[in-house]
């Protein structure tokens, strides 16, 4: 069974009519703290084999342009604590790195979508922070010794250096990464870059969201149909 999750319906509405045996299309809800509630209430209610969760992001300042993303490594960040102003607790658990399930797999062998590094805050960013690799292995213990050690951290981008991905924000995903990492569930997203992150990122989104949506919703469609084929 293949889940395909948005935060709200205009991430997946378009897809609701290829609903059949083996796939549903739901909403989980907005937000770090209503997404995952409603993923867990989804889980157990259609016992998913894979998740795919369908949505919009904003990209860092400094970061290679990307349009359409897939989540590679998963992040729980807030900027503000790399630049002094906050603090994180050091024991929190800051990056998932759940597995790819077959449909996941088949997305980026289609080469629709760049690999990317998804940071999760739990408000928007009103500053234009730079993000990098670098500055995540330094911020998050534990995340440089996984890197170089794991042979499963970079199983997707092939010759691609991590180091070298786009890294991108957005509000729901790490925590039904997190989710189906711990259950051994597959699990990936597929994002839309609808802004810059940064004071007019809002406005960006509002101006880019439905025709960037859309246009991510078909990617996915023609990948559903394929899969189905």
């Amino acid at each position: 069974m293949l889940l395909i999750v948005g935060a709200f319906p205009p991430e997946t509405e378009l897809l609701e009519d290829l609903v059949g045996p083996g796939l549903v299309v739901q909403s989980a809800g907005i937000g770090p703290v209503d997404a995952i509630l409603g993923l867990e209430a989804l889980v157990t209610e259609f016992a998913p084999d894979e998740v795919i969760f369908l949505g919009s992001c904003g990209q860092y300042r400094g970061s290679p342009e990307c349009h359409f993303i897939q989540g590679q490594l998963f992040t729980y960040l807030d900027p503000a604590s790399i630049l002094g102003r906050s603090r994180m607790v050091p024991a929190m658990r800051k990056y998932s790195m759940p597995r790819p399930g077959e449909f996941a797999t088949l997305c980026m062998e289609s080469g629709e979508f760049t690999p990317a590094i998804v940071n999760t805050t739990m408000s928007l960013s009103l500053e234009a922070h730079g993000m990098s690799y670098s500055l995540l292995e330094q911020a998050i213990e534990g995340l440089e010794s996984l890197s170089s050690t794991d042979a499963k951290m970079t199983p997707w981008i092939g010759s691609r250096e991590i180091g070298s991905l786009s890294v991108t924000e957005n509000l729901e995903v790490f925590g039904m990464a997190r989710f189906c990492e711990i259950h051994k569930i597959g699990f990936s997203s597929l994002m839309a870059v609808t802004n810059q992150v940064g004071p007019d990122g809002s406005a960006q989104w509002a101006r880019n969201y439905q025709s960037m949506g859309r246009q991510l919703q078909e990617k996915v469609r023609r990948l559903v149909e394929k899969r189905k084929g």
